[in-house]
């Protein structure tokens, strides 16, 4: 039996049906086209857009290549989309005649994003020009008024002195025509957001990496622990204690050790015992040995100093990249401990120092160095915040007056710097070009000669040095203690102030006789090498009191040190 309801809703389902398709049979043709463009109208709002969408299209490959591109490094693909923007850019700059100065200056602006870690992070390019343009009489309208100091007029002759090097000499004429066309503003005001990005850029990548470098530079794990991505207001700077460790001057070290929860909540409240922490205090991450030795004499200021494992962790992720940074992790580990593992590994050529060609770390580089890591570290979102009574650019200034400022100088802490950072750091960087003069594979090429003989002859004067040094009845050696640092650890905590610590225990890991090429996977060096080393091997080990490496670098241990230096951490792990 059917049901009659059921044929009956079958019946106007059809009809309905048939209605529909006869009315959009019947609907004028024009209707739909004017439907199909309003589709197609949309246009891309710039050249820019319209590059990086042909670029989409372009880079569409089939699956087999789709999956080689997998196997590629984070470092490697930044690094090709950044090749491939400004290849685009440097297309759209040939078919774009404007007078944009973001076009037509492009290779100053480009160059501005380097200026934070090569000169300063916050730089007035008003009166590098101005300084420049004046000592060359280019300049008939003055820019701004230039500072009264000799001391600053030559900083900015330096600055100015920068990019004339960099970019040749069609700079000056370029920006002779800059101010002539009054365009100049223009100009500095895209080199400013230049130095903006790039440094908010290696602030972001940093933020989670350096979690896992403070756990190197700790040797414990974050208790409690960060997640990456977690925002860091009242996760990090003086909420987490471990990391309140790092930031503490060294000068108020022992003040926090012996209440570290005290000692935080009083830093939140503003009410520290001995006054806020200012830009110029010497925070504990600075030093090698996380301040230990400075903050129980403070002879031992310069110990270290500088040297710290936080800063060269830093330095590799931000200079040659994320995936060199992990194979160091591992090296410098292995070189702290000495262990036989240690071996270099092979570089890959990415980075700021490859894009640069930055061959050796200079102290401005560090300057900005311990700028990201005090930042990374604190609380603070904006870097151009203060964090507590701590002014960041100030910081940099007063890491940087060491080096400027005739009154704190120290050529041999300086030195020692510079050569702790050639040896550690250095093998991983590009190499400095050669001239073309010189070829080392012709055994009687003069210059190359010359430069094998200048060589021998500085190596044999630091040898003579360091004999002279470590001879019996110097001061130093009247005055160092059998035990090295270790007895100057506990005569201090007794109350009576002990004499400079030694470098009696030092253990001598670099001597190295040559240098592999970057691509090149090698053994690590021997612990006593010929007369052809870099430094100066010693047959003792008290051989060398003031090293390349610092007096009491990280690689200078002994068993109680180490013991001495995992109960300050852990007295720090509270949760």
């Amino acid at each position: 039996m059917i049901k009659f309801g059921s044929v009956r809703g079958n019946f106007f389902q059809h009809f309905f049906s048939l209605i529909s398709s006869l009315a959009f049979s019947a609907m004028p043709k024009s209707s739909i086209k004017t439907v199909s463009k309003r589709g197609t109208k949309r246009q891309p709002k710039s050249a820019w857009k319209s590059s990086s969408k042909k670029r989409k299209i372009d880079n569409s490959q089939p699956s087999s290549d789709k999956s080689k591109r997998k196997t590629k490094s984070k470092d490697e693909e930044e690094q090709e989309q950044s090749e491939e923007d400004s290849a685009h850019a440097e297309s759209d700059d040939d078919n774009d005649n404007d007078d944009d100065p973001a076009r037509k200056y492009q290779k100053i602006i480009e160059l501005a994003r380097f200026v934070p870690m090569m000169l300063h992070p916050q730089p007035s390019f008003y009166e590098i020009f101005q300084m420049g343009l004046e000592d060359a009489g280019l300049l008939e309208i003055p820019l701004c008024d230039l500072p009264s100091r000799d001391e600053e007029r030559n900083q900015l002759r330096k600055f100015y002195n920068f990019f004339k090097n960099q970019l040749g000499n069609w700079f000056e004429d370029v920006l002779l025509e800059a101010v002539n066309e009054e365009c100049v503003s223009d100009l500095i005001s895209h080199m400013n957001t230049q130095v903006t990005d790039g440094i908010s850029q290696d602030v972001r990548h940093l933020k989670d990496p350096i979690l896992e470098y403070i756990e190197d530079t700790i040797d414990l794990p974050l208790v409690p622990l960060i997640k990456p991505g977690k925002k860091k207001a009242e996760t990090r700077g003086f909420y987490h204690l471990q990391i309140a460790r790092l930031l503490v001057p060294v000068t108020m070290l022992q003040t926090f050790d012996k209440d570290p929860k005290k000692f935080c909540q009083n830093y939140q409240e503003r009410e520290l015992e001995d006054g806020q922490i200012l830009s110029t205090h010497l925070p504990a991450f600075f030093y090698d040995d996380l301040g230990d030795a400075a903050s129980l004499d403070f002879r031992e200021l310069f110990t270290g100093l500088l040297q710290g494992r936080l800063i060269v962790l830093t330095l590799v992720h931000i200079y040659l990249g994320a995936d060199n940074a992990q194979k160091f992790r591992a090296y410098f580990m292995a070189l702290r401990l000495g262990g036989s593992d240690c071996k270099k590994f092979r570089v890959k050529k990415t980075g700021k120092a490859y894009q640069k060609k930055i061959t050796r770390v200079t102290f401005s580089m560090i300057a900005e160095l311990v700028l990201q890591v005090r930042h990374s570290l604190s609380s603070c979102d904006d870097r151009r915040c203060e964090e507590g009574s701590v002014v960041k650019l100030d910081a940099y200034d007063a890491v940087m007056a060491l080096a400027n400022n005739p009154e704190y100088f120290n050529e041999d802490f300086l030195k020692n710097v510079e050569e702790f950072y050639a040896e550690i750091v250095g093998w991983m960087l590009p190499e400095e070009e050669k001239p073309r003069l010189q070829n080392d594979e012709d055994p009687h090429c003069g210059l190359s000669l010359i430069s094998k003989l200048l060589a021998l002859q500085k190596q044999a004067a630091e040898e003579e040095r360091a004999e002279a040094e470590a001879a019996p009845g110097t001061d130093k050696g009247e005055d160092s203690s059998e035990d090295g640092s270790i007895e100057m650890v506990a005569s201090s905590r007794c109350g009576s102030p002990p004499p400079p610590s030694s470098d009696a225990e030092a253990v001598d890991l670099f001597n190295d006789d040559e240098v592999p090429e970057t691509e090149d996977e090698t053994d690590p060096p021997p612990k006593n090498s010929s007369a052809s080393s870099s430094h100066p091997s010693s047959s003792s080990k008290s051989s060398r009191s003031f090293s390349a490496l610092g007096s009491s670098n990280v690689f200078a241990y002994t068993s109680a040190k180490v013991k001495s230096h995992d109960h300050r951490c852990k007295g720090a792990t509270y949760v």
